[in-house]
């Protein structure tokens, strides 16, 4: 299968800390004394993020709150601690609370996970982090949960931390607030990963750079920049947070907006997609609720990207020679009805891409299927049915099929999306990417469609096609549907009317939070 990179492009940990618990044993509990507690403090503790280490500001008031703590807990205790250190950790501690005041933060207290001269490390935090954290524990300002690790297993928890109420009187009194802190301007925004042998991982890849990582590089500082300066949220929501069917919420907030490349197998020329952004992560029916600088928007994306691209690359216009929907394929008789066999079909066209042999590819099918559905229990000779279906209709790209396309056509799909990032980015026009797919604020819509066409055609050699078919839009265009109403009000009591107008007011003029009405009105000033 090719490199799978979770959403938020972050390497996947080897303590496994989104499981409850092992071996009776959580954070520091006993199971067999207390299975109860035990149980209930897992699932609290699992409230938690990866500490982020390049977390920084270099705002007047920040420096005064960070001076004043190190001054009074570390200035002449040992002259290892660094400000630095502490700097990252109170920030970092500052702005988890104001998404949640319940999250931990997980860290590492394992000398060795601390790469001081790693490229990817730009302030170079290192182990002292563990002592920082100890003497923040030790005057009180934080809590801290010992994580273990189970060796019989190969699995554990990290340790986690967060405030304590001492500290967080300290955090209310600050004269600064959450959007005054960002990332660090040097953080690397290409990574290199590889997949770790033992751990089947991802792991970054030290690299020198070169013209082409250079030129990727500023083009993405470039985007990063806009984005810190857009407005991103979602008016209706009454908090800063969405919850998403793996437990694991989306904290809608300004400051995870840092979006960089990711390349796989150690090579510039695998992978590549754009990462970061809590919009990525976003569930898929909150997406047409995003507004961009109090604008609602509109994605647009790619039809069938892939199999088009595949088509390219052997020369075949596929809008053109074929023209209709790739996953249109005859409905087989253990099978319903047509749309359920369009959905199975593009699933597995889309693992069939993906995977190194039709065998692999039938096993990765059905372990992401959903527990108990029909898929997960599809048999081997009616997913070859289904596969047999897509090869008559595809026959110029059924090599293509089992072959491990999908990590090099990721790797051409993100360089269509750095020019569309790029051409927008130099207009100053804020767009979200979602890999083959994009929002950008209401009136851009067909901009964004020539684009589309024009970096495709840039990238594979070959003009798009029909825009009519070759992208779709995910949601209702709040000018199409003014339009529409304009259009019909000589009429009354259409059956389409209210329903139109009601779509149209709840896309244009939601019910805006008092949250968000908050939260907008303090960027505008923080702007100024």
């Amino acid at each position: 299968m090719a490199d799978d990179v979770d959403e938020l492009g972050e390497t996947a940990d080897v303590f496994d800390h989104t499981e409850g618990y092992d071996e009776g044993v959580v954070l520091g509990f006993d199971w067999e004394q207390d299975a109860d507690a035990s149980k209930a403090k897992s699932i609290t503790l699992n409230n938690s993020r990866m500490l982020d280490v390049h977390t920084w500001s270099e705002h007047p008031e920040v420096n005064i709150f960070v001076d004043a703590i190190y001054h009074d807990i570390f200035a002449g205790r040992n002259n290892q601690i660094r400000r630095t250190h502490v700097k990252v950790l109170l920030l970092d501690l500052y702005v988890n609370w104001c998404d949640d005041e319940d999250r931990y933060l997980s860290f590492s207290r394992n000398n060795n996970d601390y790469e001081r001269g790693s490229r990817y490390n730009e302030l170079h935090i290192s182990r002292v982090t563990i002592a920082v954290v100890d003497a923040l524990v030790e005057t009180g300002l934080v809590e801290q949960e010992i994580g273990f690790f189970d060796r019989d297993r190969g699995k554990g928890k990290l340790s986690r931390i967060r405030s304590t109420e001492a500290l967080r009187a300290k955090f209310r009194n600050a004269r600064f607030s959450v959007l005054d802190i960002s990332s660090h301007s040097e953080r690397l925004t290409v990574e290199l990963r590889i997949d770790d042998p033992e751990s089947q991982k991802p792991s970054r890849v030290e690299y020198e750079p070169d013209e082409r990582t250079e030129t990727m590089s500023r083009s993405i500082e470039a985007y990063n920049s806009l984005l810190s300066r857009t407005f991103i949220d979602i008016p209706v929501l009454e908090t800063n947070r969405l919850e998403i069917a793996n437990g694991s919420p989306v904290f809608v907030n300004q400051r995870d907006k840092f979006v960089r490349r990711i390349f796989n197998r150690g090579s510039f020329d695998c992978g590549g997609r754009f990462y970061g952004g809590w919009w990525q992560r976003c569930p898929k029916e909150w997406r047409p609720k995003i507004f961009l600088n109090d604008q609602p928007t509109n994605e647009i994306d790619f039809s069938g990207l892939h199999i088009v691209m595949l088509y390219a690359e052997a020369g075949v216009p596929y809008w053109e020679a074929v023209g209709s929907d790739p996953y249109g394929i005859p409905v087989p008789d253990f099978l319903d009805d047509q749309t359920q066999t369009r959905s199975i079909a593009k699933s597995l066209m889309l693992v069939l891409v993906n995977a190194d042999s039709v065998t692999s590819a039938y096993r990765a099918f059905r372990k992401k299927a959903s527990s108990g559905s029909l898929e997960k229990k599809m048999t081997n000779d009616q997913l070859d049915a289904v596969r047999q279906s897509l090869v008559e209709r595809h026959p110029v790209i059924e090599s293509a099929l089992g072959s491990d396309a999908g990590i090099r056509l990721m790797n051409r799909d993100s360089d269509i999306t750095s020019i569309i990032i790029d051409t927008f980015t130099d207009k100053r026009i804020p767009l979200l990417t979602l890999h083959d797919s994009y929002l950008v604020p209401n009136g851009y819509e067909d901009y964004l469609i020539d684009v589309m066409g024009g970096a495709f055609e840039s990238v594979m050699g070959m003009q798009l096609g029909n825009p009519d078919i070759s992208v779709k839009e995910q949601s209702g265009r709040v000018e199409d549907l003014e339009m529409a109403l304009m259009s019909w009000m000589p009429y009354e009591n259409l059956p389409w009317q209210d329903r139109v107008e009601k779509n149209y007011k709840s896309r244009k003029y939601p019910d805006k939070s008092k949250r968000y009405i908050k939260e907008y009105k303090g960027f505008k000033e923080w702007l100024l």
